[in-house]
């Protein structure tokens, strides 16, 4: 198994849904969201692409959820 990194690269503006900019990364798979209508994925797979599209879209919106819900309660 490929050791993933999901990360906020620009860490800019914010929306209800937590951030907008939001990048997932191993040593074969690049998928980056920017906003919430723009996207990329980069991966080895031509066959399969759609379906780790999908798959990639809802590991951001679970990280998201997840964001919010580890937030500090003061």
């Amino acid at each position: 198994m490929e050791t993933y990194t999901i990360k906020h690269p620009f860490l800019g503006k914010k929306d209800r849904n937590g951030f907008l900019e939001l990048e997932i990364e191993s040593k074969n798979i690049i998928y980056s969201e920017l906003g919430s209508t723009h996207h990329a994925l980069q991966c080895e797979s031509q066959k399969n692409h759609n379906e780790i599209l999908v798959r990639c879209k809802e590991i951001a919106d679970l990280i998201r959820e997840i964001d919010e819900l580890n937030k500090p309660t003061n």
